[in-house]
């Protein structure tokens, strides 16, 4: 059956269906489609002529943090002169002013089609798969950082270093710093593209810590308009842009919140934080040594589940007010000092026979089995 003849038996259906207000829909949508393909051809293609061919596009495809965790890999691919590399992603502003990555482009499925038209490769770096019946997330490599795991499926193998990267220009830091002696502070995180009960703690318990600290130190409420306000703060919750809130964290003594963006972030502009994990997932699975990580250890953790629990949330419970008072007073301490580089050395497993531009190359295998044969990113005189 021809194009056209398809097309024709569908308009049909859609006319039995809705008549003619519904062919004047279908078209009018027919329209702005072929208007989009044809932007989306036009920005992928005037990025190939000023840009060259890129020999990789990653993408994440989830939420924010996870396209802020795609930083490192983008640094360690330069670093092994791989490139250039092309981001697939919703939030093109975090890689502003970035060098590792010349062009981001929407990851929409518009995008996907012009690339793979143009025989370009596109990698995912998602390193779990959803099991909705048991509401968690299963992961490719359950007891590596999840960072090693996704640098393993586009092929980084050897040493990295695991810590983000949002770079902000000189106006937009000095705009950062907006009371004395302040705080950053977030009560929620429940509007990221997939909301997770078990990522967060009371909302009275996180006002708690505002009261006992608000004689001494400033706090500033970022997050979005529907996060629990707290009383005692400069309500900021809906008011600043994502870099906006970067620099407030980088001018900041220091960033306490949930497991998420907020945690990614305060890393990629060099400040410590406190992070409330309970006991969803484990530190060394997701975030970084030198933050103040209050995780519990009990027996369902980590459970890596999204909002069921059998067991009341005990493990965020256990963490009280106080307990995180203490870790924001620890966190001021060091304030001056440097953050500890954290390092991981991702393994390959083994190598395959180069291919024909003599490159070598390893197996992936991605969390939904789907194997593929890549290059692999070998850092010059790393053994990996």
């Amino acid at each position: 059956m021809s194009v056209i003849t398809r097309k024709l038996r569908t308009f049909q259906r859609v006319a039995r269906a809705g008549g003619a207000r519904g062919v004047a829909s279908a078209l009018s949508d027919s329209a702005t489609r072929g208007y989009d393909e044809a932007r989306h051809a036009r920005e992928v293609l005037a990025a190939r002529v000023r840009h060259g061919r890129p020999r990789m596009l990653l993408t994440f495809r989830g939420g924010i943090g996870d396209d802020m965790l795609c930083t490192i890999l983008l640094r360690e691919l330069r670093r092994r002169g791989f490139g250039p590399v092309w981001m697939l992603s919703k939030y093109p502003d975090l890689y502003e002013l970035n060098d590792d990555v010349p062009v981001v482009l929407d990851w929409g499925k518009p995008y996907e089609r012009w690339l793979e038209r143009l025989g370009l490769q596109v990698l995912n770096a998602r390193y779990f798969t959803y099991d909705e019946a048991d509401d968690r997330a299963v992961r490719l490599a359950p007891e590596q950082h999840m960072v090693a795991t996704m640098c393993q499926l586009v092929g980084i193998v050897g040493p990295i270093v695991r810590r983000p990267y949002l770079f902000l220009r000189d106006e937009e830091l000095a705009a950062g710093a907006l009371v004395p002696d302040q705080i950053a502070i977030q009560s929620s995180g429940l509007v990221s593209i997939t909301p997770m009960q078990n990522k967060q703690w009371f909302t009275e318990r996180f006002q708690e810590v505002v009261t006992a600290l608000r004689s001494e130190f400033n706090f500033v409420q970022l997050g979005s308009p529907t996060d629990p306000p707290l009383e005692g703060v400069l309500d900021l919750r809906g008011r600043t842009t994502r870099r906006q809130s970067a620099a407030i964290i980088r001018r900041s003594l220091t960033y306490v919140g949930n497991v998420g963006f907020g945690m990614h972030l305060a890393r990629a502009v060099e400040r410590r934080a406190v992070i409330v994990y309970g006991g969803r997932e484990r530190p060394d699975q997701s975030g970084y040594s030198d933050h103040e990580n209050l995780y519990t250890n009990v027996p369902c953790s980590p459970c890596w589940r999204r909002n069921a629990c059998d067991f009341d949330r005990r493990c965020m419970r256990q963490i009280t007010a106080a307990d995180v008072v203490a870790a924001v007073r620890r966190a001021l301490a060091r304030y001056d000092e440097p953050l500890a580089v954290d390092t991981d050395d991702v393994p390959a497993g083994p190598l395959l026979p180069p291919g024909r531009d003599g490159r070598p190359r390893l197996s992936v295998t991605t969390p939904r089995g789907i194997t593929r044969i890549i290059e692999a990113k070998v850092l010059a005189g790393s053994a990996g």
